[in-house]
């Protein structure tokens, strides 16, 4: 019992230090990146686990040969690399409910105003129940296992984002799955 009080006690205490933290101004070093070049490194981050996962990943591409931006490269692919992860687990639910669908992931991005660009990430997993819909950017909010620090990865997200003069919305994807979009100035 002493045990799991000293963990939920330190637990606790490291959700205090990381809420403090983010709390703060996130400093945002802006330096020039090809937003392209990014996804296709997160793509080979996340490959070893799609292909154990029989994940499919689709990414389609700008016709722009390269696709400038300005922004801190560090913190834009950590939300690219939280989402991408969301989307994992969330496809890797869906197969212990027992769908045996192959799971995807597409990524796009699309700029109709030369100033925006809006990366979508899409899943076929089990998608967000709607009456999170509206939670899910909360600190500590998860529908996954508590037993693991949950609630920080999207809340993270939408503070980067914010810091980078941008934004980022979920709806449910069509049929099954989530759609995740981050709007992001490119200057």
């Amino acid at each position: 019992f002493r045990r799991v009080l000293f963990r939920s006690v330190d637990a606790i205490a490291q959700t205090r230090d990381y809420l403090r933290d983010v709390s703060r101004d996130l400093p945002v070093r802006r330096k020039r990146f090809d937003l392209r070049e990014m996804l296709r490194a997160c793509q080979t981050d996340f490959q070893p686990q799609l292909d154990a996962c029989r994940i499919s990943f689709s990414f389609v591409e700008p016709t722009e040969h390269a696709f400038p931006m300005t922004g801190d490269p560090a913190l834009l692919r950590y939300c690219f690399q939280t989402v991408l992860e969301n989307a994992v687990e969330a496809i890797e639910e869906r197969y212990a409910q027992g769908d045996t669908d192959a799971g995807s992931i597409l990524i796009s991005i699309k700029s109709p105003d030369p100033a925006w660009a809006t990366v979508n990430i899409q899943d076929n997993g089990v998608g967000i129940a709607p009456e999170n819909l509206d939670k899910i950017f909360g600190p500590l909010f998860s529908t996954k296992n508590l037993a693991e620090p949950r609630g920080m990865g999207l809340f993270t997200v939408r503070r980067i984002a914010a810091r980078h003069g941008g934004s980022v919305a979920v709806e449910q994807a069509s049929g099954s799955g989530a759609r995740f979009l981050l709007t992001l100035p490119r200057e």
